[in-house]
């Protein structure tokens, strides 16, 4: 039986889950997702929990928070001036935002708060600091990307939204997520 290993194309299913059971995201319904073992494009532990895998295998597994999108960083959470903020950029509290840097990539950021002077903006990922759970089914497992999976797979999912990767900000929002998710009561558990 095909083993996943370094260098071959692997497709899954997926859904992720919070440990109280709030979901996240999923595939379920959609495409599965192909990405290249070896390749720095999933979560490096994700790709660890299923190389061991088949076509056909399902597991469960959890990542605590280091492991997958980071502990949170209070250093991440700032209080900017407003008037700092691009024109036409009147944030409400829950929303996710991008904001754009010199390059013309954007960087996400969280709104926590706002007064009249300023705004309080959250750089973590929506899930550092949470302990995710991932049910995974190993859909295929090829030398080469097959022909019904193309780019538009990988820019839909969660995985590709590693931490410390400022790639995240190239990326599309994944269908799954919650916008503004975690809200303040969840950012701070």
């Amino acid at each position: 039986m095909n083993k996943a290993r370094k260098g071959m194309f692997i497709g899954v299913h997926y859904t992720g889950r919070l440990e109280d059971g709030r979901e996240f995201d999923s595939t379920r319904g959609r495409s599965p997702v192909w990405f290249r073992a070896g390749n720095d494009e999933v979560l490096p532990a994700f790709e660890e929990s299923i190389t061991s895998m088949a076509p056909g295998d399902e597991r469960e597994f959890s990542l605590p928070a280091p492991r997958a999108f980071g502990p949170r960083d209070l250093f991440k959470v700032v209080t900017v001036s407003r008037d700092s903020l691009p024109v036409g950029i009147d944030p409400s509290p829950g929303e996710q935002i991008g904001l754009p840097l010199p390059g013309g990539e954007r960087v996400p950021a969280s709104v926590l708060g706002k007064d009249r002077d300023n705004i309080i903006l959250d750089f973590n990922h929506p899930l550092a600091g949470h302990t995710v759970v991932f049910e995974v089914q190993v859909v295929g497992i090829e030398k080469r990307l097959p022909c019904q999976a193309g780019p538009h797979d990988f820019k839909r999912t969660i995985l590709r939204f590693k931490r410390g990767s400022r790639r995240r900000t190239r990326r599309r929002e994944p269908e799954g997520m919650i916008q503004g998710w975690p809200s303040e009561a969840t950012a701070s558990s």
